[in-house]
């Protein structure tokens, strides 16, 4: 799980990377405003968009990205089904958010950066985060 975490954050590294002058506007935008910041799209590159740019060329890094994500939803898929019970399954709600921003952001031409940023940034890396200290907690108990 850790280490389609981390695969994760290679390609969401990628994606970032390519968004810079749209994040250093949206962060400029969420001192003054954070609600009319978060909801206006600030030049961020939709993630559908990212994803097939980055599919349709020539392979680079922004392959990560897609690749992570796919891994991270398969990873989570198989563990929960496996050894989950009761609400972890609502951790695929978040392994699989980065998959929706991508169909998300093919559908829609301009998307709020707050969704955005929450579908790519905060539900993947909470759920994969609070997931882990979940398996620490409960091999700690078991000891």
């Amino acid at each position: 799980m850790f280490l389609a975490g981390v695969g994760y954050v290679a390609g969401l590294a990628a994606y970032l990377q390519s968004n810079l002058a749209a994040l250093s506007s949206l962060a400029a935008a969420v001192a003054t405003d954070p609600v009319t910041a978060l909801s206006a799209s600030h030049g961020l590159t939709p993630a559908g968009t990212f994803v097939l740019g980055a599919v349709s060329g020539p392979p680079s890094a922004a392959l990560a990205f897609p690749a992570g994500a796919t891994l991270l939803a398969v990873v989570f898929t198989g563990t929960v089904a496996k050894f989950g019970h009761g609400a972890a399954y609502l951790y695929l709600l978040g392994a699989f958010a980065p998959l929706a921003a991508f169909s998300f952001g093919t559908a829609v031409a301009v998307e709020p950066a707050g969704a955005t940023l929450a579908l790519l940034v905060v539900l993947p890396l909470a759920a994969t985060l609070l997931f882990l200290g979940d398996v620490g907690r409960f091999l700690l108990s078991n000891r």
